[in-house]
């Protein structure tokens, strides 16, 4: 059974709407009422809000993975490099 907005849980996104918040996103990590109220045709307000949230948040933990990366190679180089002195 299909819940109506407001009862209960958001309708999934279609791959469409995805695509469109992905886009957005791209030019944009936060959005202006503006922009919401241009988006929320299909979709409601406050689940536009969660998705960036969410999606900032992704891209924080993928950010930091690469800077932990980063830094483990760095110390690992920096080890050798002790190593031979």
């Amino acid at each position: 059974m299909i819940e109506l907005f407001g009862q209960g849980r958001d309708i999934p996104l279609t791959k469409e709407q995805s695509a469109l918040l992905e886009s957005r996103f791209k030019d944009h990590t936060t959005l202006n009422p503006k922009q919401k109220q241009t988006l929320a045709r299909n979709i409601r307000p406050h689940q536009m809000e969660v998705w960036f949230q969410n999606r900032r948040a992704r891209t924080k933990v993928k950010q930091t993975e690469v800077d932990c990366d980063f830094l483990r190679r760095c110390c690992e180089i920096l080890t050798k490099e002790n190593k031979w002195r």
